[in-house]
């Protein structure tokens, strides 16, 4: 488009006569200065329409950026997840499978799918049907087949699936041997959540633009307006592409529909991938045109011209400060947005953070459980060839031991409680009247200088929890709020019903829903900073002085409430004092608060002597059971893994009882005692595990009930077991 001219129209140039040079220039003076200022608001208009493209394709690269960073991040964590899997786990699976629904939760994720080296599908968010499923044909199968590209955009395509319209950004999965390729993971994004953020980012009302997201081929992958237009096609129309891989604003003609356009492109990151922001020269020069009637107004009538320039300087002013107005409305909405992915992506970090520490901390505690066997079995040993002897020294050194390693149990129970990994009694809980037994028990433990004040809701649900686990979490609680009270104060536990969502309130996205029942303890004493708040539940955190904590009172309670089902919050500042909020969720509206069963009257008949099969893979702990079960007077064979055992047990006929690890290397105790059956039926089976017994029945044994006795066990102990194990019908 040409630049205006200044001009003289006919009925100027009768005007234009002899004699009247003033008049002339009083006319040509006002087009003089017309032609000037049209000239100059030309160049501004388009300069300004340049920067809102630059900035609409910045916004829209951010964007961009951040949505395949995220998905970089969720095939990072899918990998490190595949790293540690075993197919043939189902509990491995299972979690996996969480996993693919819990990262599929994020708004800009369509589906997630895990394929093998030939293409057939082993997991996926969605479900697939019983049938096997390829993907051998899709073009980011066939490219990451070939080479390892690292992140792979695909093209656009109908999810097989959703059958929405979608790409994939997919990965290899990590081969950490050199194995060569394994498969792939594939991330798929919805082509609407990019079309409806274009259309929520309009620089300017009534603005003819639009937005392209392209791959560098010219594929498009998603556009804004989604219709069918020449520009707008499958595959990017040469004007609209990047121009020797670099990052630019310009503008041109289309040469399919002859418009002018002025467009914006950049590079997403190191991706192959490039946004384009375009908004018509037409759309854009439709300001300068409305000026341009508004100078022809100057220019007629010259007495009017300050007045005229006056009020286009304030409309052009208001213009820019609505359009100034809206921009920074679309910048906080994208700050706001880019500040929720964040808190969504510290609680899923924290969330895998508590959960590795748990695990960590259940491993530990079920190998120090081994040790403890072997100690505590030991002194027990030392004191019966002691006791009533004349070294009473020896025999004093002997319990302090024993003590000790019965509160070093203690400290591996309460690990396994943190880990979750506790056995739990789940009952229907009267929760106020478990509050009111407890009321002595907690103002005795407070002390006389703090005050307790008890809030009871009325029409209180009854919660789904073991109520001695709930016992000791409240004392706990009171524990640390008596500590953090040196000098008195309050003490108020309160009880309600909740049906409000807790991922509203964690700001986190794989909690139950509810309905819950909460027990909220709060107290007035000296708070906690920000940075303790956030490390209080892990383990062995204290800011108690040395000797006076263990760093296990918080753990516990977060270990069994999430295990029971729950969640807990808490919230605390510096000299305003601490609330410790616990969500148990409900028991069935028609469930009966259980009583504790009537103890079982054990016949007094000994089992006998019996000829035991020991098999451990901890030396020390298969050399102390030998030696115990020797002094019970029993006989004795012992192996280290089930291939020997097995061979034992064919060569001794007199065998009665199968003593096994459940955890032992290569063949299970599980799959030990499943083939002593087969071969000897009459043979019977007793398990020991260094784990609670419901870990147990979670990999897969049955529920055994006295065939089960959890490490360390006391002398005495494995005695009654097998004395009641023998005296057993079969």
């Amino acid at each position: 488009m040409e630049r205006p001219r200044s001009t003289v129209t006919a009925s100027d140039a009768r005007i234009l006569r002899p004699g009247g040079p003033l008049l002339a220039m009083a006319i040509l003076l006002p087009l003089l200065l017309f032609g000037l200022a049209a000239w100059r608001n030309y160049d501004d208009v388009l300069a300004a329409t340049r920067s809102r493209v630059e900035k609409g394709a910045l916004i829209v690269r951010e964007h961009s950026l951040k949505v395949f960073e995220t998905h970089g991040l969720v095939i990072d964590d899918i990998n490190e997840r595949l790293e540690r899997l075993e197919w043939s786990n189902p509990i491995q699976v299972a979690a996996l499978h969480e996993l693919l629904l819990r990262l599929a939760k994020l708004p800009q994720i369509a589906t997630i799918v895990i394929v093998d080296r030939e293409g057939r599908l082993l997991d996926s968010n969605r479900k697939s049907g019983e049938d096997p499923v390829y993907y051998r044909d899709r073009d980011w199968f066939q490219a990451l087949k070939e080479r390892d590209l690292g992140l792979y955009v695909s093209q656009p395509y109908p999810g097989r699936m959703s059958g929405l319209p979608i790409f994939n950004i997919a990965a290899r999965i990590h081969s950490g041997d050199n194995r060569g390729f394994e498969g792939i993971i594939a991330v798929s994004v919805d082509r609407a959540y990019f079309e409806n953020f274009f259309h929520s980012i309009s620089p300017d009302p009534g603005a003819d633009y639009f937005v392209l997201l392209a791959r560098e081929d010219g594929k498009v992958l998603a556009r804004y307006p989604g219709e069918t237009q020449p520009e707008l096609a499958d595959t990017v129309q040469p004007e609209a592409a990047p121009k020797q891989d670099q990052d630019g604003t310009y503008m041109t003609r289309s040469t399919v529909d002859g418009i002018d356009r002025i467009y914006s492109y950049y590079r997403i990151g190191n991706h192959p991938v490039f946004v384009t922001f375009g908004i018509t020269l037409g759309s854009a020069l439709q300001a300068w045109r409305h000026n341009l009637i508004a100078y022809g107004v100057v220019a007629g009538l010259a007495a009017l011209a300050l007045l005229a320039l006056s009020r286009m300087a304030i409309r052009e002013a208001a213009r820019e400060r609505t359009a100034s107005t809206k921009w920074q409305e679309t910048a906080h909405r994208l700050e706001l947005e880019i500040e929720h992915r964040a808190r969504a992506e510290l609680a899923l970090v924290q969330a895998q953070k508590m959960e590795a520490i748990g695990q960590l901390t259940g491993g530990i505690a079920h190998d120090f459980n081994n040790m403890l066997t072997a100690v505590i079995g030991n002194l027990e040993m030392i004191l019966r060839r002691v006791a009533g002897g004349s070294d009473a020294k020896l025999q004093r050194w002997a319990e302090l031991g024993l003590m000790a390693a019965e509160r070093a149990a203690g400290l591996t129970q309460r690990l396994l409680v943190f880990a979750r990994r506790q056995s739990l009694e789940s009952k229907a809980i009267d929760v106020n009247d478990l509050i009111a037994g407890m009321i002595e028990l907690l103002r005795t433990t407070a002390g006389e200088a703090i005050a307790i004040s008890i809030k009871t809701g009325s029409g209180l649900r009854r919660a789904l929890a073991d109520p001695h686990q709930l016992e000791s979490a409240l004392l706990n609680l009171a524990i640390n709020a008596r500590d953090a009270m040196p000098n008195g104060g309050l003490l108020t536990i309160e009880t309600a019903n909740s049906d409000q969502p807790l991922a509203k309130l964690a700001g986190e996205d794989d909690l139950p829903t509810g309905p819950f029942v909460t027990i909220s303890v709060t107290d007035d004493g000296e708070g906690m900073t920000q940075d303790v708040l956030d490390r209080v539940f892990e383990p062995f955190f204290t800011t108690k002085p040395v000797g006076t904590g263990t760093g296990l009172g918080l753990p516990q309670v977060y270990g069994f409430v999430r295990q029971s089902g729950g969640h807990v919050t808490i919230s605390s500042e510096p000299g305003l004092g601490t609330s410790v909020k616990l969500y148990l969720p409900c028991a069935d509206a028609d469930a009966l608060v259980e009583e504790p069963p009537a103890p079982a009257v054990q016949p007094a008949t000994p089992g006998g002597p019996q000829r035991i099969l020991v098999v451990e893979d901890n030396s020390d702990v298969r050399e102390f059971t030998t030696d115990i079960l020797h002094q019970l007077g029993h006989s004795i064979v012992a192996a280290e893994d089930g291939p020997k055992a097995l061979q034992l047990l064919d060569g001794d006929p007199g065998i009665t009882l199968l003593f096994t690890d459940v955890g032992l290397p290569g063949m299970n105790g599980r799959e030990l005692a499943a083939e002593v059956q087969r071969r000897r039926p009459d043979v019977k089976i007793l398990f020991t595990t260094g784990y609670a017994p419901d870990v147990i029945l979670q990999h897969g044994l049955p529920d055994t009930g006295d065939a089960l006795i959890t490490k360390p066990f006391s002398i005495q102990a494995l005695a009654d077991k097998i004395s009641n194990l023998m005296r057993a019908t079969v």
